[in-house]
């Protein structure tokens, strides 16, 4: 087994812990989500880091990431890196971890700094709207992208919403693994902006408030507003139709 751990420069204070780490995971830290992947917690001295072990890739995913792409966990620590550098909020990139086997991937673990401000689910789902919340929202989405930043899974829960003093709200962006940067000054075409906005949320009349809140930041013409709910239906029937289609395989197992 060989392991590769690379440390951000401002964190090598943590090297001791951070090396110890697979070893520990399993024994050590709060569980914070136990699926597919794990997040723990860990306290160590003053510090408070957050853990994710990816789950270990199949074969083929192993020799992609072995010898052809980044790990999720590389890339989660780049696009950490290269979100604060392009001037937005995420929890700072501590380290990352990868171990192999017979130079395939085993396992791999993302390390960052704790946060703990709540996704904006807990602001819109089921809750009255909040327009001020709604238009600050539209901004947010509307400067990420006009950043050349494109968020693949770009959900309620992965974005962090924290209301200021003056009433105002700021957004954090967690689970960074998936992401493209287009080259600075470069803003993705719209059919992409349009489709990287589908997965915000299943409720269509939200939707429809968000995408006026965005469409506003960026100066769009009004009908874009419809072109992107038909862009978000297209994309929930799709999403429907796999579901059942693997319900039906899964019944048939």
């Amino acid at each position: 087994m060989s392991t590769k751990i690379i440390i951000h420069p401002d964190y090598h204070y943590l090297a001791d812990f951070i090396t110890h780490l697979p070893g520990n995971f399993d024994s050590d830290g709060e569980m914070l989500y136990d699926h597919r992947n794990k997040i723990k917690r860990f306290k160590v001295g003053q510090s408070v880091v957050v853990a994710k072990r990816y789950r270990r890739p199949r074969l083929i995913q192993k020799i992609a990431y072995s010898f052809f792409r980044k790990s999720k966990a590389e890339r989660a620590y780049l696009n950490g890196i290269e979100l604060c550098r392009r001037g937005f909020i995420t929890p700072h990139s501590i380290a990352y971890i990868e171990e192999k086997s017979n130079m395939l991937l085993e396992d791999s673990y993302y390390l960052c700094e704790n946060d703990d401000t709540p996704p904006i689910a807990d602001f819109i789902e089921g809750k009255p709207l909040d327009s001020l919340l709604i238009e600050d929202y539209g901004i947010f989405l509307g400067q990420l992208h006009q950043h050349g930043i494109l968020h693949h899974d770009l959900n309620n829960t992965n974005v962090l919403c924290r209301k200021t003093d003056t009433g105002t709200h700021t957004f954090s962006l967690i689970d960074n693994n998936r992401m493209d940067f287009y080259p600075e000054g470069a803003i993705p075409p719209l059919e992409a902006c349009m489709e990287n906005l589908t997965r915000f949320t299943g409720d269509m009349n939200l939707f429809r408030h968000v995408a006026e809140a965005y469409c506003n930041a960026r100066k769009l013409p009004k009908d874009t507003v419809e072109k992107m709910i038909a862009v978000k239906k297209r994309h929930d029937e799709q999403y429907d139709r796999k579901k059942r289609i693997l319900a039906r395989l899964k019944g048939k197992r």
